[in-house]
């Protein structure tokens, strides 16, 4: 496989992230609709357990930027509406951040 662009775009990190959680057992939506330009790029549902759960698990929100980059003041807005719900919220810039993470879990 050849070297990983160590800026890609956003949509192209997006995928990259979306497939490796695929591989983990995550499911994920693309939250592009009309009228979501301020919530998080996509949500990943965490894989089916074994046992029943006997809590509400929050889905992962993600929100995809180039490295570097930050999100906008709406969405800054949207991730602690989100977090203030008792929802995951992440700003994920770089493959790497996001491959710990998932290994992580």
């Amino acid at each position: 496989m050849g070297k990983r662009n160590p800026n890609p775009l956003e949509g192209d990190l997006e995928e990259s992230c979306r497939q490796h959680a695929k591989t983990k057992g995550w499911d994920s939506r693309k939250m592009n609709g009309l009228g979501n330009r301020d919530w998080p790029d996509r949500m990943f549902i965490p894989p089916q357990l074994a046992k029943p759960r006997k809590k509400f698990e929050p889905v992962l929100w993600v929100e995809f930027k180039r490295r570097g980059e930050v999100p906008t003041v709406k969405q800054v807005k949207k991730h602690v509406e989100l977090r203030n719900a008792g929802q995951w919220v992440e700003v994920i810039d770089c493959w790497e951040d996001f491959v710990e993470l998932f290994d992580a879990l």
